[in-house]
């Protein structure tokens, strides 16, 4: 989970844990769905570093370093410095990775749309990464209110990543708030499976709201 890959944390896909700020699902305790909530004080973040920086030119090593300053910036929680930074390395040489982080950046200055817009240029760029799909979902899921195209996301990012135990997670958190309660618990049953500890209270929550529906 805290390994330095493509995502410069994967403590974080930056909208990851959106629900768990906001959603009340019936569950005692509280809802905290994802550890990954993006809020400036709750948030673990995923930020891109460098990948898609492979052009050797001048142009590119600025936009590089460009990045790697926004990408600072994002960790330290500095959201305003860090939109400084981005803009310049989208100006520069945009990448995925780099619309990925502003979108990160917007939703952090409470500018939704523009996360969404930047989000879903980083799946334009790069239809294979699983984390702007989640951001996206769940962007639309708290932000938005629409939990159709929220689940169709979070349900892009699962084909993209089909053994993450979070993506999994989240989609069953989706599912049980629409009362899709057989498809939550079949995936909270894999994210349990797939070591998310966590998931195994929904898990016995939503056991347990079937049962009652069945009485």
């Amino acid at each position: 989970m805290n390994s330095f890959t493509r995502r410069f944390a994967r403590t974080a896909r930056v909208a990851r844990t959106m629900l768990a700020t906001t959603q009340s699902l019936s569950h005692t305790p509280p809802r905290s769905v994802y550890t990954r909530a993006p809020t400036a004080h709750s948030i673990h973040r995923t930020y891109a570093s460098d990948a898609g920086f492979t052009n050797p030119s001048a142009l590119a090593r600025q936009a590089h370093d460009a990045m790697s300053l926004g990408t600072s910036a994002l960790t330290q929680g500095n959201a305003q410095q860090a939109q400084t930074h981005l803009e310049h390395a989208l100006q520069l040489h945009p990448t995925s990775d780099a619309h990925y982080n502003m979108g990160i950046c917007q939703y952090m200055l409470k500018n939704i749309d523009c996360a969404i817009e930047h989000w879903k240029k980083s799946v334009q760029m790069d239809p294979k990464g699983a984390d702007a799909y989640v951001s996206l979902g769940n962007a639309y899921f708290l932000s938005k209110k629409e939990s159709g195209t929220a689940i169709d996301y979070m349900q892009k990012a699962i084909e993209l990543a089909p053994n993450d135990p979070e993506i999994q997670f989240n989609l069953a958190c989706m599912h049980e708030s629409q009362g899709s309660l057989d498809q939550a618990i079949e995936l909270y049953t894999q994210a349990a499976s797939n070591g998310l500890d966590r998931a195994q209270p929904y898990l016995r929550n939503a056991m347990a709201k079937r049962i009652k529906q069945q009485i």
